[in-house]
C-alpha cells in the first residue's frame, strides 16, 4: 500500500513504464521493458498532513532479513542470549 500526500488541487495518478530488470535508477541507461497489467485501487484520506509517501511492504515481497522474527528464530535467540547470561530478549514485530 502505498499513502501519497496529496498538494495539488484536481491531482491524478500516473503509472510509467514497466521493467523486468533495471540499473541503479532510470539513468542508469540499461532496463528490460516489459508489458504488463497494473490494478490500482485509490481511496482518499481526507484531512491526512504528510511531507511525502509512505510505503507500507506487503510482507511477502520483503528479502528475509527485512521480515519480522519468527517463533523459530526467536526460540534461537532466546538459546543464546541464556548462553551468554542475556534471559529476555527485546520484543519486535
Amino acid at each position: 500500500m502505498l499513502i501519497c500526500p496529496v498538494k495539488v488541487p484536481g491531482a491524478g495518478a500516473y503509472m510509467g513504464d514497466m521493467h523486468a530488470q533495471q540499473g541503479n535508477g532510470e539513468i542508469a541507461g540499461h532496463a528490460t521493458d516489459c508489458s504488463g497489467e497494473t490494478e490500482v485501487q485509490v481511496q482518499v484520506i481526507k484531512n491526512l498532513t504528510l511531507e511525502g509517501p509512505v510505503l507500507l511492504q506487503n510482507l511477502d515481497d520483503l528479502p528475509p532479513m527485512a521480515r519480522p522474527i519468527n517463533a523459530e528464530q526467536r526460540q534461537k535467540v532466546r538459546e543464546l542470549g541464556e548462553r551468554w547470561g542475556h534471559h529476555e530478549i527485546e520484543q519486535s514485530g
